[in-house]
């Protein structure tokens, strides 16, 4: 299974998912099936429908870790962020903080759920930027 699911921190598989990034040296991390190596640290933007609505949500400060499993989505940043989220009867729903619900999921194995988003990629390689920003999520609604 690959996708991106719900847990505790920010995690892509896929370099190319970055909009901006950092190599960093030699860490790893555990938690991910194993310990595995983080490779850097970045920006990754994601589409998401929800309600008929198209969103971007923009993470940040995201491991890039390529020998997980799966991309995850922190839901104790998404709450430390002034985020909130529903869940219930096998779905999970993002909302920001000032109520707009922008992402949904479905619940599938050990616990996590399959989010319902997909990489927005960058548009060319040039467009990579070699930094990051302190503060971890924003999101935009983008007109249909």
């Amino acid at each position: 299974m690959t996708g991106w699911l719900t847990r505790g921190q920010y995690v892509a598989r896929e370099c190319e998912a970055f909009t901006a990034y950092t190599a960093l040296g030699s860490c790893s991390v555990t938690g991910v099936g194993g310990e595995a190596t983080i490779a850097g640290r970045g920006t990754v933007e994601l589409d998401s429908t929800c309600d008929g609505q198209k969103f971007v949500l923009e993470l940040q400060n995201v491991l890039h870790v390529p020998g997980t499993r799966n991309s995850l989505i922190s839901l104790g940043r998404w709450d430390a962020a002034g985020g909130q989220y529903i869940g219930g009867g096998g779905g999970i729903t993002l909302i920001t903080k000032d109520g707009k619900r922008v992402a949904w999921g479905e619940k599938v194995d050990n616990n996590l759920y399959k989010m319902k988003v997909s990489v927005r990629k960058p548009q060319s390689s040039s467009t990579l930027k070699s930094h990051h920003k302190p503060t971890h999520i924003r999101w935009k609604r983008t007109d249909p």
